[in-house]
């Protein structure tokens, strides 16, 4: 455990920003939550958020990213941009502050980033530098440029009324002034864009007025990108910020009183997989841009980009970055800073990089607020405030995959007494065959953090016992629950026994050969081929939608969807739908359909029977629930209550297991 604590030295020395002083280098960046809701006003929801990590030990936390210009302040999203958010922001300000944190505030201006999952765009106006959509979204007039750039000052002026610790500006991700900062979306001729030197003009106007509203005494951060990602003109060439270019641009925003560079990477298409990065990124990989910035503008940085292990902050620390940026790492686990100081590791909750419903939540109009596959409390602290209970109860859980374990692990921490059994040897289910896909090295490394907190909370477990009726009859629980979790959907279609079962194939209980093909079109089928790919085998993918991925968070989408690019010997049929096998051929009904934008009538464009060799077939159509009927009907006979979780429900996302076992051991 030394050896742990000392991989932490660099981590836990303070720093001095102009008048702001920090106990440790690790800061919670900007993340989007959605608890603003409508009216994009501070909610209790949002404060518990943010205090709950204010109580973690992060020297520094910011909000997410605050609106300084009324008409585009939108919903979902908060605003700063208007005296009437004062109250709020100062009520989360004081929360903060009572428990020891400290706190920033982001301000921007978002153009394009505005449109979401949840915001309504037709009551909002869109300011980008260049006519987009045929003139439906109208250039910003010359003229109204430096009453924006005032919007910036009078929101600085806001936030310190506020009480705000630290201000960031941001000037990436495709927000308003990354695109006038990049010649890749500014084409003005007003003396504001083409030139890099002009491309500069507004964003650094915008930093002259939030410095000159901002007090002396307390730091002025600017988030950035390194440089932009994916981003070429009509012959191919690229035409977007280098990482030169903002050597350039920061060397003049410290000179216009910028303290910290905040340094990011992200913009619009291919490149916004660096934004939110998920698995299937390598750790650290913006970390070098951080320290070429450093070194060529002399300036203190902040370092982002999947550095969430106290291990790689240590060593980036060492190498010459001044702060690092835990963003995900806190909404999976809010103590994490903590942990570290006490040396307490394997109790961190780590973020697996999944993005399924932090990010992905922008892109659910449904969804109330982010949350967490890890944490399911994200944006519920308060209600998922644990209480010991006051009627200890015997509870009976069918089932250790994550649901069960979940559960078992909670009702063990409120004070029940629980027994989880488990029919097989190993602990966690389905998620542990998911950890041996590539990239999901983590899934592994989650069930063995949970088998550990339940072992720790005392919970009996049974390996190699299923629940029956029998046992039900001889534990005679208060309480049953069923997470018995799902099997793999076996293929209905004449010939359906030749193909073999994904997770035969994962667990390399089949040895594939030849040419293998995947049958199913979603997440499972990706992860067989690129397990496949890795390989070197021959791999053709026959999904039955028009694109394959389905249940892909967007960040995810877009890695496979550029791997496919890598890698075009990798076959893919959509519109497939198989309907026979033998042992060296699919067999297979195409029919691929268009449909009208104007009209909505939707056509046949191509139909027809195709046969595809193969050497290997796999099947990867999904899960079915696991029967337990007479588990049901035994607990009913008893008077036992019995509740379903997970999989066993109804087959779905871990996320959602995990969900449901937080919310049904809170309520037992």
């Amino acid at each position: 455990m030394v050896v742990f604590l000392l991989e932490c030295n660099h981590i836990f020395r303070p720093i001095k920003l102009r008048g702001l002083e920090l106990e440790n280098r690790i800061v919670m960046p900007s993340m989007g939550t959605l608890m603003t809701y409508e009216d994009s006003m501070v909610t209790q929801r949002m404060i518990d958020y943010y205090v709950e990590r204010a109580k973690g030990g992060a020297a520094l936390i910011f909000t997410e990213c605050a609106s300084v210009w009324p008409e585009s302040t939108q919903g979902y999203a908060l605003g700063v941009s208007d005296d009437k958010f004062i109250p709020g922001l100062t009520k989360l300000v004081e929360a903060v502050h009572a428990v020891g944190g400290k706190i920033g505030i982001q301000i921007y201006e978002a153009a394009e980033g505005i449109i979401n999952g949840h915001a309504d765009t037709s009551k909002l106006r869109i300011m980008t530098p260049v006519d987009r959509f045929q003139g439906k979204w109208k250039a910003i007039p010359t003229e109204e440029l430096p009453l924006i750039a005032q919007a910036f000052g009078a929101a600085a002026r806001r936030a310190n009324i506020c009480g705000f610790d630290a201000i960031e500006i941001h000037c990436g991700h495709n927000y308003l002034l990354h695109e006038f900062l990049s010649p890749h979306f500014n084409t003005r001729t007003d003396g504001y864009g083409t030139t890099f030197e002009n491309c500069m003009k507004f964003p650094l106007m915008c930093i002259e007025e939030t410095r000159k509203n901002w007090p002396e005494e307390k730091p002025l951060f600017m988030r950035i990108v390194a440089h932009d990602d994916y981003t070429y003109d009509a012959d191919g060439n690229f035409n977007g910020l280098t990482i030169d270019n903002m050597v350039t641009f920061c060397k003049e925003a410290k000179a216009r009183g910028v303290d910290v560079l905040d340094v990011s990477r992200g913009n619009f298409g291919k490149g916004n997989i660096y934004e939110v990065p998920s698995m299937g990124l390598p750790f650290g990989f913006n970390k070098d841009n951080a320290l070429y910035l450093r070194r060529e503008v002399d300036m203190p940085v902040m370092a982002v980009g999947r550095l969430g292990r106290p291990e790689l902050a240590n060593i980036v620390l060492s190498q010459g970055a001044d702060l690092v940026a835990w963003g995900h790492a806190h909404i999976a686990d809010p103590q994490i800073v903590n942990k570290c100081k006490e040396g307490r590791f394997d109790d961190i909750r780590y973020c697996i990089g999944c993005d399924q419903a932090c990010s992905e939540a922008y892109h659910i109009p449904e969804a109330r607020h982010i949350s967490c596959l890890r944490n399911p409390a994200v944006g519920r602290e308060r209600e998922f405030e644990l209480k010991i209970t006051d009627t200890p109860k015997t509870v009976l859980i069918a089932g250790a995959g994550v649901g069960g374990m979940e559960a078992a692990y909670t009702l063990a921490q409120r004070g029940h007494k629980v027994i989880l059994c488990e029919k097989e040897s190993v602990l966690g289910g389905q998620f542990r065959l998911a950890g041996l896909a590539p990239d999901k090295e983590d899934f592994a490394l989650t069930v063995d953090y949970m088998i550990r907190q339940v072992k720790q909370s005392g919970v009996e477990i049974r390996m190699n016992t299923p629940v029956t009726s029998a046992l039900l009859c001889e534990l005679k629980p208060d309480e049953l629950i069923i997470a018995t979790g799902g099997k793999m959907r076996e293929l209905d279609v004449p010939g359906g026994s030749y193909a073999v079962g994904f997770a035969d194939i994962l667990t390399g209980n089949w040895k594939p050969m030849g040419k293998c093909v995947i049958i199913g079109g979603g997440i499972i089928s990706i992860e067989v081929m690129e397990y496949l790919s890795f390989r070197g085998f021959d791999t053709t993918i026959v999904g039955g939608l028009p694109k394959i991925g389905a249940g892909l968070s967007h960040g995810r989408a877009i890695l496979a969807d550029k791997y496919l690019e890598e890698h075009p010997e990798i076959e893919v049929i959509t519109n497939a739908w198989v309907t026979k096998l033998d042992h060296n051929k699919v067999y297979a009904h195409v029919i691929e359909k268009k449909t009208d934008r104007r009209t909505k009538e939707t056509t046949i464009v191509r139909e027809e029977d195709i046969e595809i060799e193969a050497d290997t077939i796999i099947a990867a159509v999904g899960s079915v629930s696991n029967d337990y009927a007479d588990l049901v009907q035994a607990a009913e006979n008893m008077g036992i209550p019995c509740h379903i979780i997970g999989d066993a429900k109804k087959p779905r996302f871990a996320v959602d297991a995990i969900r449901e076992a937080a919310e049904l051991a809170r309520e037992i």
